[in-house]
């Protein structure tokens, strides 16, 4: 095998070739590689094992709930799952990561191009591996801003870990390092230049920026917190517990401290646990030190900051419990730490204050990040390299402060991805070695792309070869849109979510797979046919599990797809599925805004776009028009009532409460905790108030109002934030949110008290909901890291898949109380630009 591989590059020189394993036949391809377009030469068998491993991902298009041991990203599941590969949804191992940055987007129905004639598929890669760096911060901004300008949305990025940010929360998934927490006193979305509260870019935690700290523009944006004031930032939740962790600041010390042991970063103690999973200050009154407590300070060795100076202050726990230190990118001390390793005190985040007492950190403090794994030498360096020049370091960093501890042991590179080659990933027949269907990631479409005909990595999804068996797995997806068969040709619309499973696997077989989409059955032919019949008989058959849908697609599978478009009618027990379909724009964009009415006489209500908003808008079914705004601007607030008598209260602006007549907004009774990311139900004179925030606890209280004014009322059984509501105030209906973690509980009111209902499929945060308690909707919403476009359908009882979004999105608005048909959704957050799009579901 190595002497063919030598002799073809010899050939077509060694930069150019690429190789695809498609593991059940190891059948290898060889490429060769132009600006824009890819020519196979030739397909070798080779029956010897694999000549080496690389650091690659698996992929599957995955609609569903989130794969336990995998990441969910938009609708892509990426990793291992722990209980196995799995034919439905089928996964496919991505490109190499060793040989530079890679991006990955799920493309909808089976629609993306691919090097092979009649072949399509339904994921798309992009990859620095061919630009001058590769590996570089430079290269995967470049490429991150070509992807989003490639799909229309430009974008110009600050630094690597904006881009990621960016693509993470607009359903791309990248192979660079992505934090899980990360603030930005520089960037409008994290902090505007107004107002009492920090929010983080990944999660959408939020920091209340207690006793006043000030923002100055300088350095691109930072928060001068003044010890002696009191002054910190304080989020009440904490992350999830990262036993493997690294924390990243960017600070400049005024050397004033607040008691003896203060803090720049840490939890809060005891919190539930009586843990620390990171801090960084003075926990023991030495200036400085970091790592985490176990019931006993697991600490770095004390390191000194020079007042006045800028820092890039790192900290990284690995595996093996190593702490590193790192100042201005580099390796200041290196310690073993012993104990239990690093876990969540679930009290929530301190920043400039000790993790109990009020003792206080002073300085400016200018980002936060916070990672799940332990960053490398390297990536720390690169990191400090792209942000550097923010704070006044040139080409060349100032020399770091005086490390009073020699770095004993080299950094842990810990993170060394374990080669995934489960590419494997499971079955998939060896008949259609012809890989090539995978090819159609995309990448090719990439190889445009300046940077880097990265297309090639679109050829490692390629291992899926048979890819074609996969398919007819996908049924088991579309079951779950099943309900759009009856749509028939609505059908379409939901189809991004069958096929997109199937996508994965891409071959083009999808059709057969989809008797479903019985939209189509035109397409079903279209299909190759020929690959769906090579695909082996038995794998169709596994589709079956795709509920009633499925039944018919075994069958015909093996049949040719010809056949195919006459069974999709067949089920009859299909129910008729609702999906989701453009409407006309907002005027202003905006996030955290509230709605009432229905789907033909909506109000959008509040919300933000860098400032709290008055601006109310009126929906005819086609267009907005502007309404007379708010008496008091806000966002984070709740609405219920009709387009002309309609309910606004709570938010930003605490108790505010005002009621609208059609026309303009007059003042109501004001509630009587004042609190934001509430729900509401009911209508203007018969209102509910439930849950929400006021710093720093999630709430449980409930509220009616009579008209006039708000009484107390039955407790939530699980306080929290974030939540939605639909129905009214004696049959209410409360689901998802967060505290600390992101929920799928649901409870009902009876007038009285909450009792618990069916859970949610998805749990989420920062969504929206309508419909009344027995017919009730959720969609949109955040489930880290991924913002959703998924819907689920209420029927009292339980909760079952709906249509998707068009436009995944969290802190969008939602309206329509009079049940399903009714339902519109409006304005919201679908990455760093706030949304204009609306929805009507049908």
């Amino acid at each position: 095998m190595v002497e063919v591989a030598q002799q073809v590059e010899q050939l077509y020189g060694s930069t150019t070739c690429q190789w695809f394993d498609s593991i059940p036949n190891h059948s290898f391809i060889f490429k060769k590689e132009y600006v824009n377009k890819t020519y196979f030469f030739f397909d070798i068998k080779v029956f010897i094992v694999k000549i080496q491993m690389s650091t690659s991902n698996p992929f599957a298009y995955n609609t569903g709930a989130v794969i336990n041991g995998t990441i969910q990203v938009g609708s892509l599941s990426v990793g291992t799952p722990i209980s196995g590969f799995t034919s439905s949804p089928q996964f496919w191992n991505g490109p190499n990561e060793d040989l530079g940055y890679v991006i990955a987007k799920p493309i909808s129905g089976n629609t993306q191009p691919s090097p092979v004639s009649g072949v399509t598929a339904s994921v798309a890669f992009w990859g620095t591996k061919n630009m001058t760096n590769p590996l570089s911060d430079s290269s995967f901004i470049q490429l991150a801003e070509y992807v989003a300008n490639k799909n229309a949305t430009p974008q110009t990025f600050s630094s690597a870990t904006d881009a990621s940010i960016w693509l993470t929360n607009n359903g791309y998934w990248n192979s660079y390092i992505t934090p899980v927490l990360y603030l930005d006193a520089g960037n409008t979305a994290s902090y505007p230049g107004t107002g009492t509260v920090w929010t983080d870019l990944v999660g959408g935690k939020v920091f209340d920026l207690i006793n006043g700290p000030g923002y100055d523009s300088g350095n691109g944006g930072k928060f001068y917190f003044y010890a002696a004031g009191n002054q910190y930032a304080n989020c009440p939740t904490s992350l999830s517990s990262l036993p493997i962790f690294t924390t990243s600041v960017w600070h400049n010390w005024d050397g004033i401290n607040q008691g003896g042991e203060p803090c720049i970063l840490t939890e809060v103690y005891p919190g539930n646990t009586g843990a620390i999973n990171y801090v960084l200050g003075a926990p023991q009154g030495i200036v400085a030190r970091g790592g985490y407590f176990n019931g006993g300070f697991q600490l770095s060795p004390q390191f000194n900051l020079t007042p006045n100076t800028w820092y890039n202050i790192v900290v990284t726990c690995d595996a093996s419990q190593v702490v590193n230190i790192y100042l201005n990118g580099t390796l200041i001390s290196s310690t073993p730490t012993t104990g239990a390793q690093p876990s969540s005190s679930e009290g929530g985040i301190n920043l400039m204050r000790r993790w109990d007492n009020p003792e206080f950190w002073g300085g400016y403090l200018s980002t936060v990040g916070i990672y799940d794994k332990a960053l490398t030498q390297s990536q720390v360096l690169s990191i400090y390299n792209t942000t550097k020049s923010r704070y006044g370091y040139g080409p060349n960093p100032t020399p770091s402060p005086t490390n009073t501890e020699t770095p004993t042991v080299t950094p842990t590179n810990t993170e060394t991805p374990t080669p995934t080659n489960t590419e494997t990933p499971t079955n998939t027949p060896t008949n259609t070695e012809t890989p090539t269907p995978t090819n159609t990631e995309t990448p090719t479409n990439t190889a445009t792309q300046t940077p880097t005909n990265t297309a090639t990595q679109t050829q490692t999804p390629t291992t899926t070869t048979t890819l074609t068996a996969t398919q007819t797995q996908t049924p088991t997806n579309t079951a779950t849109q099943t309900q759009t068969p009856t749509t028939t040709t609505t059908l379409t619309a939901t189809q991004t979510q069958t096929p997109t499973n199937t996508a994965s696997v891409t071959p083009t077989n999808t059709a057969s797979v989809t008797p479903t989409n019985t939209v189509t059955p035109t397409n079903t032919a279209s299909v190759t046919p020929t690959n769906t019949a090579s695909v082996t008989p038995t794998n169709t058959v596994t589709p079956t599990n795709t509920a009633s849908v499925t039944p018919t697609n075994t069958t015909t599978q093996t049949q040719t797809p010809t056949q195919t478009p006459t069974q999709t009618p067949t089920p009859t027990n299909i129910t008729i599925a609702h999906v989701w379909s453009a409407g006309g724009a907002l005027i202003t964009a905006r996030y955290a805004l509230a709605g009432a009415g229905e789907q033909n006489a909506a109000l959008a209500i509040g919300g933000a776009t860098s400032v709290g908003l008055t601006c109310t808008e009126k929906y005819n079914g086609t267009s907005w028009s502007a309404g007379v705004g708010l008496t008091n601007a806000r966002f984070f607030l709740a609405g219920v009532g009709t387009q002309n008598a309609a309910l606004a209260f709570g938010g930003t602006n605490g108790r505010c409460t005002e009621k609208y007549n059609g026309t303009s907004w007059s003042a109501g009774g004001a509630l009587i905790n004042g609190r934001q990311n509430l729900a509401g139900a009911g209508t203007q004179n018969a209102a509910l108030a439930f849950g929400g925030y006021s710093a720093p606890t999630q709430l449980s209280c409930t509220e009616k109002f009579n008209g006039t004014s708000w009484s107390a009322a039955g407790t939530l059984i699980t306080a929290r934030q974030g939540l939605a509501g639909a129905g009214t105030q004696n049959a209410g209906l409360a689901f998802g949110g967060y505290n600390p973690a992101t929920l799928s509980c649901t409870e009902e009111y009876n007038g009285t008290s909450w009792a618990s209902g069916g859970a949610l499929i998805t749990a989420r945060q920062n969504l929206a909901g309508s419909g009344t308690q027995n017919v009730g909707l959720a969609f949109g919403g955040y489930a880290p890291p991924s913002q959703l476009s998924s819907t689920e359908e209420y029927n009292g009882t339980s909760w079952s898949t709906g249509g998707n979004l068009i436009t995944a999105r969290r802190y969008l608005g939602g309206t329509g109380a009079a049940g399903l048909n009714t339902a519109l959704a409006f304005g919201g957050k679908a990455g760093y630009p706030n949304s204009r799009c609306t929805e009507r579901y049908s």
